[in-house]
């Protein structure tokens, strides 16, 4: 099955679109009844706040879910969705508008 690849998250946006971003990832989550674990939230709110960069969060997350085995599958599977709802809005070449979902 082929992935596709987004370009990595460089521009580290204002608060308020950060802020707009992972609103966005958490609540398109939620409407599969899926929530980010707490960590994730933390990690976010850093971010939002400018304590770390996207590339910090999603090193984070990845490393965290490497190391404890006690975590289950579906909490590591939703956060890692929510960092790739965040990286696919962050993208210069995706448009999250009407004509971007109609087609």
């Amino acid at each position: 099955m082929n992935e596709k690849t987004y370009n990595e998250v460089l521009d580290e946006r204002s608060p308020k679109v950060k802020q707009l971003y992972w609103s966005i990832a958490f609540g398109l989550q939620d409407v599969d009844r899926l929530k980010p674990s707490k960590y994730m939230v933390e990690l976010t709110t850093e971010h939002i706040d400018g304590k770390k960069t996207y590339k910090e969060v999603k090193d984070n997350i990845t490393s965290y879910y490497s190391k404890d085995k006690n975590i289950s599958n579906r909490e590591k599977e939703d956060d890692e969705v929510s960092l790739a709802i965040y990286e696919i809005l962050s993208d210069k070449a995706f448009r999250f508008d009407y004509l971007t979902y109609k087609n």
